[in-house]
This record gives C-alpha cells, structure tokens and sequence, in this order.
C-alpha cells in the first residue's frame, strides 16, 4: 500500500509515478487519506498505471481526491468498493510518500 502526502501536481507527481513503477505489483492500493491536493497530472499517473498493467485502486479519499474522481467521471475506476467518504486520518508534508 502506499500512503502519498501532501498537494501533487504536475510537479510533484513523480514521486507517485515512481513508487508505483518500484511496486511491480499487478494490484496497488493507494491511501489519498492525506493527499490535501490533486489535479489533473496526479489523475494521470493513476491513469497511465491503471493502463499498463498495474491495478491501480485508491482507498480512503481525501476531499481533493474524490473531487477530481467525482468530476473526470473516474471514480468507480479507481475507488474502492464501499469507500466513499474521506478518512479522518491525516498527515504533513508536500512531497512526503511512505509505502507499507
């Protein structure tokens, strides 16, 4: 599972793409929980993985996170079953990803 922190963009979105090409795992799932922002670019990695052989499945979306889902029609792509609220869980840093 990875746990990626912090506000993503076109400039932070490699320390994602990165850590799931690192998994080669043909499932990851991937904890917004503490992700405060996401555009477009950070829906691109997801996307781009998704297509070339890794399952990628986010859990406990932030607010950031299922605004983007909701509103590029992705999330039954990319959401969990039955996870549709934002966890309470949260956490610091910019840049920060932790696998686990």
């Amino acid at each position: 599972m990875l746990y990626p922190r912090g506000a993503f963009d076109a400039a932070t979105t490699g320390v994602l793409d990165q850590a799931i090409g690192r998994a080669r795992m043909p499932r990851i799932v991937v904890d917004c929980s503490a992700v405060t922002f996401a555009d477009v670019a950070f829906l691109r990695v997801l996307c781009e993985r998704d297509s070339h052989g890794t399952r990628v499945v986010v859990t406990a979306p932030s607010r950031a996170v299922r605004r983007l889902l909701d509103a590029t029609g992705t999330t039954t792509r990319f959401l969990a079953a039955g996870d549709s609220a934002p966890a309470s869980w949260s956490c610091s840093g910019a840049d920060t990803l932790r696998a686990g």
